[in-house]
């Protein structure tokens, strides 16, 4: 019998949620911190807000969140001059430096795959994986 296709998803998610989970462990970082590295961009401050949103949380969540990526000096945090009620976010270079070796982890894992692969075998699956995420 042909598995159905979300065996093959949730096959395929463990498998990602196991190396995403390698990586944590590594790092020391829990979920919602290695999710909030990726999400933030180097150089480009967001509202705190903005970030509960980025990040599909809730106002309270996000700030728990930002709270320890503060007191664990991957983000800063700053008033702004015209609005005190406005705060912004950003990376500090060791929030950089800590999302560049995640990516570095992240890249490793993506070549291994990529190396078991024929070229056409990887065009296929990009196209494969768009027109899924596109449809879900």
């Amino acid at each position: 019998m042909t598995p159905h296709l979300f065996e093959f998803i949730f096959s395929i998610k463990r498998k990602c949620l196991s190396t995403e989970e390698r990586i944590q462990k590594h790092f020391g970082l829990s979920h919602a911190e290695f999710h909030a590295l990726l999400a933030l961009k180097e150089n480009e401050p967001i509202p705190a807000n903005g970030f509960a949103r980025l990040m599909g949380l809730s106002a309270s969540r996000a700030s728990r969140v930002l709270w320890r990526l503060v007191s664990r000096g991957f983000v800063q945090s700053s008033t702004d001059a015209r609005d005190r009620r406005s705060v912004a976010i950003l990376l500090t270079p060791q929030g950089t430096t800590m999302k560049e070796n995640c990516e570095t982890q992240m890249i490793e894992c993506e070549n291994r795959i990529l190396d078991a692969l024929k070229p056409d075998e990887v065009e296929n699956i990009r196209q494969s994986l768009a027109s899924l995420d596109r449809v879900l």
